[in-house]
């Protein structure tokens, strides 16, 4: 049984987007029920004031970002939907919605650049050079991980639809 590349396509847009839109909002919930708890919890000492600005600059990030990454998610699986039947248009549509996702990825970047110094105690029993040598690892791994995903899907959607017969799909 062989499958039309672009039903394949649109499902696998679709379901993405649906995974994208759903982390979003779960990560959106966190930080909305950390801040609660942060609010409610007592404030002892220097510690856990470097704790809290710590996390109100990441959630800061977040709340920017996430917002984001479900409104390109929800363009993705409405795209996906139509992808899967036929339309081209959600093909561009997805397509730029990936290149977008670039976009997305270098103000993400960027955004936890800015934030990775506050993350680290003053005092700390790890070798800076050890904890810098981290820092940018995390940051380029990341860029590196986030920009596969965009990537395969301006590489699935570049491709010609075709029949299972290897016969290129009509344009609309």
């Amino acid at each position: 049984m062989a499958f039309r590349t672009d039903k394949v396509s649109g499902v696998i847009t679709c379901g993405f987007g649906i995974v994208m839109t759903g982390f979003a909002l779960f990560g959106l919930l966190i930080i909305t029920i950390q801040r609660f708890v942060f609010s409610m919890a007592p404030r002892q000492g220097a510690h856990s004031a470097q704790f809290l600005v710590s996390m109100k600059a990441v959630h800061s990030v977040m709340f920017l970002y996430l917002p984001l990454l479900m409104l390109g998610g929800v363009v993705l699986a409405v795209a996906g939907f139509y992808v899967v039947r036929g339309s081209r248009l959600a093909r561009r549509i997805a397509q730029v919605t990936a290149v977008c996702g670039y976009v997305w990825l270098g103000g993400y970047v960027y955004g936890c650049y800015q934030v990775i110094f506050t993350l680290h105690p003053t005092a700390t029993d790890v070798a800076p050079r050890a904890v810098m040598v981290f820092d940018w690892f995390s940051l380029i791994g990341g860029t590196v991980l986030g920009a596969a995903f965009p990537s395969g899907l301006l590489f699935l959607l570049s491709r010609t639809p075709e029949l299972p017969n290897g016969e290129k799909v009509p344009h609309d």
